[in-house]
Order: C-alpha cells, then structure tokens, then sequence
C-alpha cells in the first residue's frame, strides 16, 4: 500500500502472486523448513521489499514532446527522412534497475508521429550483432533486439509490447496488466496489422568472428492498431504512455537496457513516461 502508483508497485506485486503466498504462508506453518529453503523465501521477500521501497524515490521520465513529422516517412532502416532531424531524440541508456547514465553500446532513440502512424528509430552501435532469423511471435527478445512497449491509456493498462530484431524478426503482442498483480496477459497471437519495419546492419549477423559496427531500426506503428485509437486518429495534444528498452548479447553476456532509469523491467507501467504529440 505504501508504494502507492510508484515504480516499486511492480516488484511488491510480486508477492501477491499465489506461488508467492503460498511460500509466505508456509513461513507460519512449517516449523521443520530447512533453512535453505527459510532463506530462499526470506530472501526473495526482502528483494522485492527492498525494491518496492527504491520505487519511491525512483527518478521518473520526464514527459516527452514529439512533434508530427511534415513529410511522408520511408520506413526502410535508413534514418535519412526529415522527421528525424527534428524528432525527439535521447542518446544514451541505462542498465534495468540503475540510475546512472551510460555512454556504451552508443545507443541514439528517435519517436514521431503523423496522422496514421507513430515511428520510433533506433541506433545500436554493436561490436557483435547476435539476432537469429525466427518465425513471428518467437523468442526475439533472447538475442540482439529493440522493444517497445506502448499505452495509450494508463488507466486501463493495456498496452502493445513490440520487439523488432537485426534480422527483422518480430514478436507483438497485446499485454494486460492487472493493478495488483505483478507481470501482465500476453497475447502473443494479436499483431499489428499494417506494422512496417526496416533494418539496416552494418557487419555481419551471427558471426562472431569479426567486428561489427551496428545496426539501425526504423518502425511505423499505426494508431488505428493502437487501445483508444480504433475509431479516431491522433490529434496534437494527446498523451501516451511508453518505454523503450534495448537487449544486448554481447561476448557470452546479456544486458537489457532502457532509454531512461526503469525499476524491475519494461512491463513496469508505473515506471513509464509519458508522450505528448506536439505539432
């Protein structure tokens, strides 16, 4: 109760889960629990505690203004259109759970918008681009990705999480979270329909024998496909909630990235920020 709307309110929903209350509870009624398992139980308990109580001093995204792109976008992984220029643009990341700003992987993040679609763009430098060619809706999320995770409206926190691999590869799903309970519903079988993508690597995919340079991601993500925007189209002045998060296999490591600090992981909503599409 005490982490209200805050960023820890992901991590201490994770006690309500049943798997988790039902080890709380064997806390009071198993009097020969062997202290192994005693401190397993305690020990995740304190964690999310711990970071429940981090949430509420967690440093939250400032709102963001992305204005409408004037020309027509080419959604070929090629960041050359106009609107990128003009879009709003972060550089830089931070690793899940720290708020310390990082430099490397160099890592520039662009969002705009127009009538039909919202674009993100993305630059990953990448000394070894890992991203395995898989079938729609597959573990893209494993290897070298950018994800997006997109709610229009909090209050009724159902949002699009979009994961767009160096090898094009895609995995989209609608995700429901419930207030008081911690991860989300995912309907992997939902996809955007009218999603366009374009990648462009600059070295070579799987192939850990040379040197990369990186990889760009350019994405069109149309509002109709979007909770709230089925039956109107964007207007200047509306709100939206979203997180952007890069995943990196790099020399045997995985490091999971986001554009601004995020506590526990993407499906936080209460750590989202919030965009306003400006003109």
């Amino acid at each position: 109760t005490a982490v209200g709307e805050t960023p820890g309110r992901e991590q201490v929903n994770r006690l309500r889960e049943p798997s988790r209350v039902k080890l709380m509870a064997q806390l009071k009624t198993d009097e020969q629990m062997p202290k192994q398992n005693f401190d397993i139980i305690m020990g995740e308990i304190n964690n999310s505690l711990t970071q429940g109580k981090k949430g509420l001093t967690w440093p939250l995204p400032s709102p963001v203004d992305v204005p409408r792109a004037k020309q027509p976008v080419t959604v070929d992984g090629v960041l050359d259109d106009a609107v990128w220029k003009r879009a709003a643009t972060f550089k830089g990341l931070y690793r899940f759970n720290q708020a310390e700003k990082l430099d490397d992987p160099k890592t520039t993040w662009r969002i705009a918008w127009d009538d039909r679609n919202l674009y993100f763009a993305f630059d990953c430098a990448d000394r070894d681009i890992v991203a395995p060619l898989k079938e729609r809706d597959d573990t893209v999320y494993f290897d070298d990705c950018v994800e997006m995770f997109i709610l229009p409206d909090f209050r009724f926190r159902t949002y699009w999480e979009l994961v767009i691999g160096p090898s094009a590869s895609i995995y989209d799903s609608v995700q429901c979270k419930a207030p008081d309970g911690w991860g989300s519903s995912a309907r992997p079988a939902e996809n955007i329909a009218g999603l366009q993508v374009g990648v462009k690597v600059i070295g070579s995919l799987n192939d850990s024998t040379d040197e990369d340079t990186g990889y760009t991601v350019e994405v069109a993500v149309p509002f109709d496909q979007l909770p709230g925007y089925t039956r109107t189209g964007p207007a200047v002045g509306d709100t939206l909630r979203f997180m952007l998060v890069r995943l990196d296999r790099d020399q045997g490591k995985f490091n999971v990235y986001a554009y601004q600090p995020l506590l526990s992981w993407g499906h936080n909503v209460w750590n989202h920020a919030v965009m306003n599409l400006v003109e």
